[in-house]
């Protein structure tokens, strides 16, 4: 029960107070701004378990790219995952991923990628960038699709990326118990995708 209302509570100050950087526009002069839409964008991951797999979302709740819809490349992207929002479709398994045994989320509450550059090629993209995970950081490059401009029922811009990429948890420090990690029962390798639909700022 304890455990329950620390999550709670921890949810409840993340919904409200925004990371610093997320509160403002990326610093890309005068480039439109567009704001992540958390109700249509998450962090989705699946990873070897066994002859099997094991799936999740996490939660991004906040997100800025600054981004000419003609003009990727001179695009720059910030995303805030989660992962006290973890889940795996197994309340007692998402529990013990958000304890110190892998994201600890009482001491890294935030996932964070932030995109260096931007490639295009038609609707294809490349992101290269920084994923932080429990305070680890390492490059990274996201393959996907870039899926134009929309406009919603209300009448504002709306523009939607999907991009993915491999990396090994360990590197992350995302390991638990000697014994099992020996028995290769969880694969390394664990592939991940941002979807994002962001709305136009102003």
């Amino acid at each position: 029960m304890r455990r329950m209302l620390v999550g709670v509570s921890l949810l409840a100050t993340m919904a409200t107070v925004q990371p610093a950087s997320a509160q403002a526009a990326p610093a890309k002069g005068a480039l439109p701004t567009w704001l992540v839409d958390k109700d249509h964008s998450d962090l989705s991951f699946r990873i070897r378990h066994l002859n099997g797999r094991v799936s999740g979302t996490i939660a991004i709740w906040h997100g800025t790219i600054a981004l000419d819809p003609r003009n990727l490349a001179s695009g720059k992207i910030d995303v805030y995952a989660y992962p006290a929002t973890i889940d795996t479709q197994n309340e007692e398994r998402d529990e013990h991923l958000r304890s110190a045994d892998f994201f600890d989320i009482q001491k890294y509450p935030v996932i964070t990628f932030k995109s260096r550059s931007v490639a295009q090629a038609g609707q294809n993209i490349t992101l290269t960038g920084d994923l932080t995970i429990k305070g680890i950081t390492k490059p990274v490059t996201l393959t996907g699709k870039y899926n134009g401009v929309a406009k919603d029922a209300r009448g504002r811009e709306r523009i939607g990326v999907v991009a993915s990429t491999k990396i090994n948890r360990q590197e992350f420090g995302l390991t638990w118990n000697r014994l099992v990690e020996g028995m290769t029962m969880v694969g390394d390798d664990v592939e991940v995708e941002i979807a994002l639909e962001a709305v136009k700022k102003g």
